[in-house]
Protein backbone atom coordinates (compact mmCIF):
# COMPACT_ATOMS: atom_id res chain seq x y z
CA UNK A 1 0.00 0.00 0.00
CA UNK A 2 1.81 3.03 -0.60
CA UNK A 3 0.89 6.80 0.58
CA UNK A 4 0.76 9.13 -1.72
CA UNK A 5 1.62 12.83 -0.64
CA UNK A 6 -0.88 15.53 -1.07
CA UNK A 7 1.02 18.85 -2.30
CA UNK A 8 -0.74 21.66 0.00
CA UNK A 9 -0.42 24.41 -2.22
CA UNK A 10 -2.89 22.44 -4.86
CA UNK A 11 -5.09 22.09 -2.64
CA UNK A 12 -8.18 25.01 -3.14
CA UNK A 13 -7.93 28.90 -1.01
CA UNK A 14 -11.49 29.09 -1.04
CA UNK A 15 -13.62 27.18 2.21
CA UNK A 16 -16.28 25.53 1.20
CA UNK A 17 -18.08 26.82 4.56
CA UNK A 18 -17.94 30.54 2.49
CA UNK A 19 -20.38 28.71 -0.27
CA UNK A 20 -22.23 27.84 2.49
CA UNK A 21 -22.61 30.86 4.20
CA UNK A 22 -23.02 32.89 0.83
CA UNK A 23 -26.41 30.46 0.03
CA UNK A 24 -27.50 30.34 3.62
CA UNK A 25 -27.38 34.53 3.21
CA UNK A 26 -29.63 34.37 -0.01
CA UNK A 27 -32.18 32.23 1.49
CA UNK A 28 -32.16 34.50 4.88
CA UNK A 29 -32.88 37.38 2.20
CA UNK A 30 -35.51 34.85 0.46
CA UNK A 31 -37.02 34.61 4.06
CA UNK A 32 -36.48 38.74 5.08
CA UNK A 33 -38.51 39.33 1.92
CA UNK A 34 -41.18 37.00 3.15
CA UNK A 35 -41.44 38.24 6.29
CA UNK A 36 -41.93 41.97 4.82
CA UNK A 37 -44.68 40.60 2.41
CA UNK A 38 -46.39 39.12 5.87
CA UNK A 39 -46.14 42.34 7.43
CA UNK A 40 -47.18 44.58 4.64
CA UNK A 41 -50.12 42.11 4.48
CA UNK A 42 -51.18 42.67 8.62
CA UNK A 43 -50.91 46.37 8.00
CA UNK A 44 -52.95 46.26 5.33
CA UNK A 45 -55.98 43.88 7.25
CA UNK A 46 -58.41 46.11 9.45
CA UNK A 47 -57.26 44.10 12.44
CA UNK A 48 -57.45 40.66 13.87
CA UNK A 49 -60.41 39.27 15.76
CA UNK A 50 -60.05 38.36 19.12
CA UNK A 51 -60.38 34.67 19.97
CA UNK A 52 -62.18 33.09 23.16
CA UNK A 53 -58.65 32.53 24.48
CA UNK A 54 -58.40 35.93 25.29
CA UNK A 55 -61.56 37.23 26.87
CA UNK A 56 -62.93 33.62 27.88
CA UNK A 57 -66.91 33.24 27.35
CA UNK A 58 -67.65 36.38 28.87
CA UNK A 59 -68.93 38.58 25.42
CA UNK A 60 -69.03 41.86 27.29
CA UNK A 61 -65.18 40.85 28.20
CA UNK A 62 -64.46 39.47 24.35
CA UNK A 63 -65.93 43.01 23.08
CA UNK A 64 -63.44 45.19 24.98
CA UNK A 65 -60.59 43.11 24.48
CA UNK A 66 -61.64 43.57 20.32
CA UNK A 67 -62.39 47.38 21.21
CA UNK A 68 -58.73 47.88 22.83
CA UNK A 69 -57.12 45.41 19.54
CA UNK A 70 -58.82 48.05 17.11
CA UNK A 71 -58.17 50.97 18.56
CA UNK A 72 -53.78 50.43 19.38
CA UNK A 73 -54.35 48.27 15.96
CA UNK A 74 -55.53 51.25 14.45
CA UNK A 75 -53.33 53.69 16.15
CA UNK A 76 -51.32 56.19 13.53
CA UNK A 77 -48.14 55.54 15.42
CA UNK A 78 -48.01 51.69 15.06
CA UNK A 79 -49.16 52.34 11.47
CA UNK A 80 -45.97 54.80 10.30
CA UNK A 81 -44.20 51.92 12.85
CA UNK A 82 -45.13 49.13 10.65
CA UNK A 83 -44.32 51.05 7.51
CA UNK A 84 -40.96 51.25 8.63
CA UNK A 85 -40.74 47.93 9.81
CA UNK A 86 -41.41 46.70 6.51
CA UNK A 87 -38.82 49.07 4.70
CA UNK A 88 -36.02 47.93 7.49
CA UNK A 89 -36.90 44.16 6.09
CA UNK A 90 -36.66 44.45 2.47
CA UNK A 91 -33.45 46.91 2.77
CA UNK A 92 -32.08 43.92 4.83
CA UNK A 93 -33.30 41.63 2.89
CA UNK A 94 -31.50 43.20 0.21
CA UNK A 95 -28.41 43.97 1.85
CA UNK A 96 -28.01 40.27 2.46
CA UNK A 97 -28.83 39.06 -0.76
CA UNK A 98 -26.38 41.29 -2.13
CA UNK A 99 -23.84 40.01 0.16
CA UNK A 100 -24.71 36.64 -0.04
CA UNK A 101 -23.71 36.88 -4.31
CA UNK A 102 -20.36 38.52 -2.83
CA UNK A 103 -19.29 35.71 -0.43
CA UNK A 104 -20.17 33.21 -2.77
CA UNK A 105 -17.58 35.10 -4.89
CA UNK A 106 -15.11 35.39 -1.75
CA UNK A 107 -15.34 39.21 -2.53
CA UNK A 108 -14.06 41.18 0.37
CA UNK A 109 -17.09 43.74 -0.15
CA UNK A 110 -19.09 40.98 0.57
CA UNK A 111 -17.84 40.38 3.37
CA UNK A 112 -17.77 43.61 4.41
CA UNK A 113 -21.56 44.08 3.07
CA UNK A 114 -22.30 40.93 5.15
CA UNK A 115 -20.78 42.49 8.08
CA UNK A 116 -22.90 45.65 8.42
CA UNK A 117 -26.55 44.16 6.93
CA UNK A 118 -25.51 41.70 10.30
CA UNK A 119 -25.28 44.41 12.62
CA UNK A 120 -27.85 46.42 11.13
CA UNK A 121 -29.96 43.32 11.42
CA UNK A 122 -29.33 42.64 15.26
CA UNK A 123 -30.04 46.46 15.93
CA UNK A 124 -33.40 46.36 14.22
CA UNK A 125 -34.93 43.11 15.83
CA UNK A 126 -33.84 45.32 19.36
CA UNK A 127 -35.24 48.20 17.96
CA UNK A 128 -38.18 46.06 16.82
CA UNK A 129 -38.82 44.73 20.19
CA UNK A 130 -38.93 47.82 21.88
CA UNK A 131 -41.14 49.71 19.49
CA UNK A 132 -43.92 46.61 19.73
CA UNK A 133 -43.68 47.15 23.72
CA UNK A 134 -44.46 50.51 23.69
CA UNK A 135 -46.60 50.61 20.97
CA UNK A 136 -48.86 47.87 20.77
CA UNK A 137 -48.21 45.61 24.37
CA UNK A 138 -48.32 48.71 26.69
CA UNK A 139 -51.36 50.60 25.26
CA UNK A 140 -53.47 47.06 24.71
CA UNK A 141 -52.70 46.03 28.74
CA UNK A 142 -53.30 50.19 29.58
CA UNK A 143 -57.04 49.73 28.19
CA UNK A 144 -57.47 46.59 29.22
CA UNK A 145 -56.58 47.17 32.92
CA UNK A 146 -58.87 50.02 32.30
CA UNK A 147 -61.89 48.13 31.06
CA UNK A 148 -64.63 47.22 33.47
CA UNK A 149 -64.06 43.61 32.39
CA UNK A 150 -60.30 43.28 33.37
CA UNK A 151 -61.38 40.21 35.87
CA UNK A 152 -62.48 38.40 33.50
CA UNK A 153 -60.13 38.57 30.88
CA UNK A 154 -57.23 35.90 30.48
CA UNK A 155 -53.78 37.15 29.81
CA UNK A 156 -53.19 34.02 27.32
CA UNK A 157 -51.21 35.24 24.07
CA UNK A 158 -51.85 33.82 20.73
CA UNK A 159 -49.88 30.93 19.28
CA UNK A 160 -49.76 33.16 16.09
CA UNK A 161 -47.37 35.83 18.04
CA UNK A 162 -45.23 32.83 19.54
CA UNK A 163 -44.51 31.13 16.10
CA UNK A 164 -43.96 34.21 14.58
CA UNK A 165 -41.68 36.01 17.18
CA UNK A 166 -39.76 32.78 17.21
CA UNK A 167 -39.36 32.72 13.46
CA UNK A 168 -38.37 36.53 13.64
CA UNK A 169 -35.65 35.95 16.34
CA UNK A 170 -34.56 33.57 14.35
CA UNK A 171 -34.31 35.63 11.33
CA UNK A 172 -33.05 39.17 12.72
CA UNK A 173 -30.81 37.72 15.81
CA UNK A 174 -29.50 34.19 15.50
CA UNK A 175 -28.45 33.75 12.06
CA UNK A 176 -27.06 37.30 11.95
CA UNK A 177 -24.73 36.40 15.12
CA UNK A 178 -23.70 33.45 13.79
CA UNK A 179 -23.28 35.19 10.61
CA UNK A 180 -20.88 37.69 12.64
CA UNK A 181 -19.13 34.92 14.34
CA UNK A 182 -18.04 33.46 10.72
CA UNK A 183 -17.10 36.31 9.29
CA UNK A 184 -14.68 37.44 11.60
CA UNK A 185 -12.43 34.25 11.50
CA UNK A 186 -8.80 33.86 10.02
CA UNK A 187 -9.71 32.18 7.33
CA UNK A 188 -12.29 33.98 6.02
CA UNK A 189 -10.49 37.01 6.43
CA UNK A 190 -7.84 35.92 4.96
CA UNK A 191 -10.17 33.77 1.43
CA UNK A 192 -11.51 37.26 1.08
CA UNK A 193 -8.61 39.02 0.47
CA UNK A 194 -6.98 36.68 -1.88
CA UNK A 195 -9.87 37.11 -3.76
CA UNK A 196 -9.46 39.74 -6.89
Amino acid sequence: MSVESVNVSSLPDRPTSLTVFGVLNVVVALAFYLLGTITFAVSMSPGEKIGPSQAGADLPAKETVQAAYEQVFNSRGLKLFRQASLVTTFLLGTGLLVSGIGLLKASPRGRILAIATSLASIIAFIGYLLGMYQLWVRPVQQLIRESPHSDAISGTAGRGGEVFGCCSALTFLCYPLLLLIFLFTARIRRACRRQP
